[in-house]
């Protein structure tokens, strides 16, 4: 089976540095033989090897060795291959010195310079979460965490960054602009330590820059922690995940004239909600509702109609459309 490695979601560079530290702790080396020289010292106490040295030949899994030649190596197959690592600062000035160590922490390769490099010690790059197609305009529809637990074995009690800026952004019914500047100031915490992430795997801290980092898992008190240092009037409560009922309504299929209909679950549970189950705009006025919390397969409100999810398709739905087919269901 192929060894992965996993970058942040998104992530388009990686200091040499951390591409060291990557190949480093998922690279699998062969077998090596050490040779163990247990001689006499000299006057200055160092080891020589006389006639009567012992000889000790002891088999390791090749790891120290490979290690040992890890920067020599990834620096010779950037050569070879003309990738030239690049200051982040002064992309057009191409100074990289393989001699400077200053470099390795500061200059960067590209995400597929360095999944190239992997490849050379049989490693796959993969990302911290699986493309989702993009059809979508608000970041509000974009909601990773509800494909989390079908993805990856998580630990309970830990929740991806975006979920709890998305509940922090709904709840002060912030605008999208500070649903991203919230995303950015998080993402900037964690990158400087300020932030903890957890292990997908045991909810245990974990640096920024480890293996698993790559999904960004955070808990409520590390998060709410971050807030009051951060001296802002309000916190992280976790939201009951409305897409739970939702999926259970939806499950039933809704036909009419053996033809399914969409937003039939919708509109059923709007009608139970509204004052006026036969007034169109009663029940006009709870389907935005619904909307506005993405209940079932609804997106969210527009000026003048509903954004829906049909299949792989983000549709509209208008007023006059629920008028008509409320007006066309009463006369049957």
């Amino acid at each position: 089976m192929k060894r992965t490695i996993t970058l942040a979601a998104g992530q388009t560079h990686i200091s040499i540095k951390d591409a060291l530290i990557h190949i480093g702790a998922a690279s699998s080396f062969p077998p090596a033989v050490e040779v163990l020289v247990a001689g006499h010292k000299d006057e200055s106490g160092n080891e020589i090897a006389q006639g009567d040295a012992e000889i000790i030949a002891i088999q390791t899994d090749g790891k120290e060795l490979g290690l040992s030649r890890l920067r020599e190596s990834v620096l010779s197959f950037c050569e070879s291959e003309n990738i030239k690592p690049r200051n982040p600062y002064a992309p057009g000035i191409l100074d990289y010195d393989k001699e400077n160590s200053y470099h390795d922490d500061l200059y960067e390769l590209t995400a597929n310079e360095f999944a190239k490099i992997a490849s050379a010690y049989k490693l796959e790059v993969i990302h911290g979460i699986p493309l989702i197609p993009v059809r979508k305009k608000s970041p509000r529809d974009y909601k990773p965490w509800e494909t989390l637990p079908q993805a990856f074995d998580v630990v309970d009690g830990v929740y991806m960054y975006q979920q709890a800026a998305r509940e922090i952004a709904d709840t002060q019914g912030w605008s999208e602009s500070k649903l991203e500047a919230l995303e950015a100031d998080m993402i900037s915490a964690i990158n400087k330590g300020v932030l903890p992430i957890r292990s997908r795997k045991t909810g245990m801290v974990i640096r920024p820059d480890a293996l698993d980092s790559g999904l960004m898992l955070v808990t409520p008190d590390d998060v709410n922690l971050w807030l009051k240092n951060c001296g802002v009037p309000y916190l992280w409560n976790v939201a009951t995940p409305i897409a739970t009922k939702a999926t259970a309504i939806l499950t039933t299929t809704h036909k009419i004239k053996n033809r399914t209909q969409p937003l039939d679950a919708e509109i059923a549970i709007a009608k139970k909600t509204a004052l006026d189950s036969n007034d169109p705009n009663s029940v006009w006025a709870e389907l935005v509702k619904m909307a506005e919390k993405q209940t079932g397969c609804l997106l969210g409100p527009d000026e003048n109609s509903i954004r829906y999810q049909s299949g792989d398709d983000v549709k509209f739905f208008k007023k006059r459309s629920l008028n008509e087919r409320m007006n066309r269901a009463a006369t049957r």
